[in-house]
């Protein structure tokens, strides 16, 4: 194995080996030292479920021009290695063509790879919100970690920690949006705040179809949500569900939140409410509307 120069991983190794016990390919190193790709083999529990094909291609280019900057991090398992910590960055070399990579040994079993492993993922730059939040999820579950812990190794907040974590708590359909990039993460922490499954699955609905913003997002929630005094003022007739499904078809229509206020309960009178938060939502509720805007 040939020496080069890395960076990186600080967070993950702890200091105290010596370069010289890397010769030997069974020792821990803190100095970077070149393997063969062929000898490394992916880790079985790397906890990364997606990688963007285009991303890749991209740090493989990178990597022909300039090398890999950072090293991998690797256990010894038997004649070769084991990855720990690279995976995205191992992808490329191989797509990239090269066949060493600069590397740096760590002697663990595989509860502390994977704690490892963990923790570098967390950190990516190009995570979808919903992969960081299982990460910490795993992270507290499987090994007792404390959002406070996590938030230290990570140079975080415990309160940037706590706000990804709920995003687990929405509806997979939701979760499954934000991971495609249809919902913002800032959406989503809008939409715990709804009161209801059904108001999260139709704010999500409407966020997508019309591209509100997250101020939108939050103020729908709020308009939604009722006051203490409105609650205990008077008891207000079951809301009637043929004029619900009404509603919801004209807030799909319109884009926007819409409210039905029958007089009497067949509903054979009443009135129909229309928000509209900008001159912009104005003028597309009139188009909508097949009326012309402007006089």
């Amino acid at each position: 194995m040939r020496k080069v120069l890395g960076r990186g991983l600080e967070a993950l190794i702890p200091t105290g080996a010596t370069a010289d016990q890397a010769p030997a390919e069974r020792g821990a190193t803190t100095t970077p030292f070149e393997v063969d790709v062929d000898r490394i083999v992916p880790n079985p529990q790397q906890p990364r479920r997606t990688f963007d094909d285009d991303k890749l291609r991209e740090l493989a280019a990178s990597m022909r021009e300039h090398g890999i900057l950072q090293p991998l991090l690797v256990t010894p398992r038997g004649a070769d290695f084991e990855l720990v910590a690279g995976e995205r960055r191992l992808r490329a070399a191989r797509l990239a063509g090269l066949k060493q990579v600069p590397v740096i040994i760590r002697d663990v079993d595989a509860r502390e790879s994977l704690k490892l492993a963990l923790l570098e993922n967390v950190q990516r730059e190009d995570l979808n919100p919903v992969e960081e939040a299982l990460g910490y999820r795993r992270l507290v579950d499987e090994f007792e970690m404390t959002q406070q812990d996590i938030a230290d190794r990570l140079g975080k907040s415990r309160s940037a920690v706590a706000n990804t974590m709920r995003l687990l708590q929405l509806p997979m359909e939701i979760q499954a949006r934000i991971e495609s990039g249809e919902i913002t993460a800032g959406h989503a922490r809008a939409m715990l705040g709804a009161a209801s499954v059904a108001d999260r699955d139709e704010l999500a609905t409407l966020v997508s179809e019309h591209g509100w913003s997250v101020r939108r997002t939050e103020e729908w929630v709020q308009d939604r949500r009722p006051s203490p005094s409105k609650a205990k003022a008077t008891q207000k007739p079951a809301a009637n569900p043929a004029v619900q499904e009404l509603a919801k078809r004209l807030e799909k229509h319109f884009g926007t939140r819409v409210r039905i206020h029958p007089r009497n309960a067949d509903a054979s009178s009443g009135r129909v409410e229309i928000e509209y938060y900008t001159t912009g939502d104005l003028e597309r509720i009139f188009t909508a509307a097949g009326v012309p805007y402007l006089l």
